[in-house]
């Protein structure tokens, strides 16, 4: 392509007759050429199959076919990409500039088509619907799994940090109990976990709260201080951080984190911007519930633990029904390791079930 008065014109063309514009429809248009952000007024026409573009008594043509028309929007200018990497913002408010490339031969997308389709509009809903439906239901879970498996402990434990401190701000409050207890507590489920989990870093944290216990990213159990009154002795203690302890093992946090975030990306592409919200823990830790599965796993692992250690899972059943009598008796909410899937009538007759035949010698040192 040769230049002219700053001007492209194709070879081949610098000859060609003028376009008679008194039959042709002109489009006001700014053009852009890619290397500075000025834009230049011109006017765009068609001629048979070319594009032309008119700017201080001389015609620039581009085949149509050769052009990039993005799809337009109601009120909104329609943007034209040219080959030498120009770029034309054309102002077309009677909306005629569809028709008239239809007529040089440039048909619409596929996409524009579909749209004043109804039919074609319900599919593609229907579609988008079964497509989200789907990623919530398997496929996000089952990159969140991959993602918790793959990743190295010391990074989740970057993970779990920030939602513990943005629990211990807004949240919690410090714990009241006095410290040799905790250090007992502590002394017994460090001395059961290493039994049980031992290639698992694991750290208890005592904070005062509702009675509750959660497992955060990273091994991070907090057990708060209510949860201790509610607990007849310790090994309905145990039973509830060996609970959280299943939780860890099977990098359920971690798998529930990512899970919520991949919640967040994905709202972000259909409705906009929520950084905002993904960005703030205390809203991932609310999107964060376990799964009839995930409580499967962590009920069984108690189990095994409470019967490595020779106490009960009976005692398990017995702290679920304290919290349940508690709840119905003073109100407010289960705690999260007790209210969700799968119910609790259901786990309550498979602990019992499992714990009726062990046996409840304790381990020398046992707690009083």
């Amino acid at each position: 392509m040769s230049a002219t008065a700053g001007i492209g014109v194709p070879d081949g063309d610098r000859s060609a007759p003028p376009v008679d514009v008194a039959a042709t429809e002109r489009w006001p248009a700014t053009r852009f050429d890619g290397r500075s952000g000025a834009g230049t007024p011109v006017m765009v026409l068609l001629e048979g199959t070319n594009l032309c573009i008119e700017e201080g008594g001389r015609t620039e043509r581009w085949p149509v076919a050769q052009t990039v028309i993005r799809e337009s929007f109601e009120h909104a200018p329609t943007m034209v990409h040219l080959p030498d990497g120009a770029t034309l913002e054309v102002r077309d408010p009677r909306r005629t500039l569809p028709a008239a490339l239809r007529g040089a031969g440039r048909s619409e997308s596929l996409v524009v088509r579909m749209q004043r389709r109804w039919p074609a509009v319900l599919l593609a809903t229907v579609a988008l619907v079964a497509g989200l439906s789907w990623t919530y239901a398997v496929g996000l879970p089952a990159f969140a799994d991959r993602i918790a498996q793959w990743m190295p402990y010391r990074v989740e434990a970057g993970v779990g940090a920030p939602l513990l401190k943005s629990l211990d701000y807004y949240v919690f409050r410090p714990s009241a109990l006095p410290r040799d207890r905790r250090e007992a507590i502590a002394r017994m489920f460090e001395e059961a976990a290493r039994r049980s989990a031992p290639d698992v870093p694991v750290r208890l944290e005592f904070r005062g709260g509702d009675a509750n216990a959660l497992a955060l990213p990273g091994g991070v159990i907090v057990l708060l201080d209510e949860l201790t009154e509610v607990a007849q002795d310790d090994d309905q203690l145990l039973g509830i951080l060996a609970h959280e302890l299943g939780h860890v093992v099977h990098r359920h946090p971690m798998r529930q984190v990512t899970q919520a975030i991949g919640l967040f990306a994905i709202a972000g592409v259909l409705w906009g911007d929520v950084s905002a919200i993904a960005a703030n823990a205390t809203a991932i830790l609310g999107a964060m519930h376990y799964s009839r599965g995930f409580e499967h796993e962590a009920d069984a692992f108690a189990l095994a633990l409470l019967q490595r250690e020779g106490r009960s899972a009976l005692a398990l059943d017995a702290v679920f029904a304290r919290l349940a009598e508690r709840v119905q008796s003073e109100g407010g909410a289960l705690p999260e390791f007790l209210s969700t899937h799968p119910e609790t009538d259901e786990r309550r007759e498979r602990l019992r079930a499992r714990g009726a035949g062990a046996t409840r010698a304790r381990p020398a040192g046992a707690l009083d």
